[in-house]
């Protein structure tokens, strides 16, 4: 899933809602999943906490994250279960 096409599909009660529990602004989401603006380290694994995982932090901090940085996350939870 696309991060564009995760904010499309929130209503906007769930924006507000992501924007709280984040401790930001919609319109900041909104510059984020939408137009591709580059978040800190910290707040990339809180969106991706917050969207159970659906986008990795990779997606929201590529220079402190890559893609396979997320995996490796996935595949640590699941041999530890």
């Amino acid at each position: 899933m696309t991060k564009r096409k995760f904010w499309k599909g929130l209503t906007k009660d769930q924006r507000a809602l992501l924007a709280e529990r984040l401790g930001t602004s919609e319109g900041y989401l909104r510059q984020v999943f939408m137009y591709g603006k580059t978040t800190g380290a910290k707040r990339a694994r809180a969106i991706s906490a917050e969207t159970g995982g659906a986008l990795g932090p990779h997606e929201f901090c590529p220079d402190a994250f890559s893609e396979s940085d997320s995996l490796s996350v996935e595949n640590v939870s699941d041999s530890a279960a």
